[in-house]
């Protein structure tokens, strides 16, 4: 998400456009007056003689979503970016950016705040206001819905605010038992896992596991249809995966072959060692993770869903929870993004429901391109 806006403090608050036909300037001062409200049930006053604020659309560097210039100018100027306004418009989550982002932008003209990129226990940032170099190479991606909104205005506005309940959560669920699994055995060369061979993909069967090739010069999934596998109900699903890609995972959600579109919850892992975790229908993934110990070899990505809670794991181990209620759930289908001229293998595949499965798996080769991972532009 590129962040930055010049933002100008004047004498009277008073909201300048200048519009030049490269973004709509009225939505942009929805988001202001947001914040101003918000300023105002804190007990800060924007609105007095002392203050001047100037907003417009501009044509940023590439990785600048916003930038605030707080000490050479008066009024205080907040620049956007036009390409990344529009970029983001019509997502599932495009509110939620574009107020994340004005926000940051308005926190460092307003309320003088700079960039702090210390992070809450469970590795999401602690504040909107993260920036410049981060830590390890992350992104400053902010999963900015639902709970977590509600905290990271509040510690906008109120730097002592304590660190939330969910950051520090440890799920227990050794008492939980599924009543049916799905376990395919993956080296014996049974529907939906056999040999073959389509204008993307060449696939084939061995000791190690299923092997996935993508033949072409550009990215594609492989999709792998379970027509009683339902993401809105309670599953543990568990894969795990060797690839030669710099990037790859799995996707687990709805999918139109025919319709070319798709959509669900995903799981990237990177070979400079970072987890992406996200929804197709979100602008970029919730959170940029960094593993020191992910593995070279191989890694098993485990996804469970209790209630409309999601729980994420890495090799066993507890890395991230997500809430699913105001995101599209569903669908039946297993996806394997594939990089370009790369070979994913399969080596593990679990599924654990309490409801019957007909166990009714069928393989559909796509020539859907890969979701990206686009990870939030900074902003300096």
């Amino acid at each position: 998400m590129k962040r930055g806006l010049f933002v100008t403090v004047l004498c009277a608050l008073s909201l300048t456009s200048c519009f030049r036909d490269e973004g709509p300037i009225e939505e942009l001062n929805i988001y202001v007056e947001r914040f101003l409200k918000y300023a105002d049930s804190y007990g800060y006053n924007f609105r007095d003689e002392e203050h001047e604020l100037k907003v417009r659309f501009s044509d940023l560097d590439e990785d600048k979503a916003g930038v605030c210039y707080m000490n050479t100018s008066h009024p205080i100027l907040v620049e956007f970016d036009s390409a990344y306004w529009r970029k983001i418009s019509g997502n599932t989550n495009s509110e939620y950016l574009k107020e994340n982002l004005v926000f940051h932008e308005l926190g460092h003209g307003l309320l003088r705040r700079r960039h702090d990129n210390a992070e809450l226990a469970n590795h999401d940032w602690k504040t909107i206001m993260c920036g410049d170099e981060l830590p390890d190479g992350r992104s400053p991606n902010i999963n900015y819905r639902g709970e977590r909104r509600q905290y990271y205005i509040e510690e906008l506005f109120d730097q002592n605010t304590k660190a939330p309940a969910w950051s520090t959560l440890d799920p227990d669920f050794s008492g939980l038992v599924y009543e049916h699994a799905y376990t395919p055995d993956l080296t014996s060369n049974e529907s939906p896992f056999t040999a073959g061979q389509s204008d993307y993909f060449t696939t084939s069967v061995s000791h190690q596991g299923f092997s996935i090739s993508n033949t072409k010069n550009e990215s594609a999934l492989y999709a792998i249809k379970y027509t009683d596998f339902d993401s809105s109900k309670d599953f543990l699903f568990e894969i795990t995966l060797s690839s030669n890609a710099e990037e790859y995972g799995v996707l687990v959600g709805q999918c139109d072959v025919d319709e070319k579109n798709y959509n669900g919850h995903y799981v990237y892992l990177t070979s400079e060692r970072h987890q992406m975790i996200g929804e197709l229908t979100c602008a970029f993934p919730f959170i940029d993770l960094y593993h020191s110990d992910i593995g070279t070899n191989s890694n098993k990505i485990s996804i469970r869903r209790v209630d409309d809670v999601l729980y994420y794991y890495l090799n066993d181990k507890f890395v991230y929870h997500d809430n699913t209620s105001d995101l599209p759930t569903g669908g039946g289908y297993v996806c394997i993004p594939l990089m370009a001229r790369s070979t994913t293998v399969i080596k593990q595949l679990a599924i654990y429901r309490n409801d019957p499965m007909r166990r009714s798996f069928q393989a559909v080769v796509t020539e859907l391109p890969c979701p990206p991972l686009r990870r939030t532009p900074h902003d300096r």
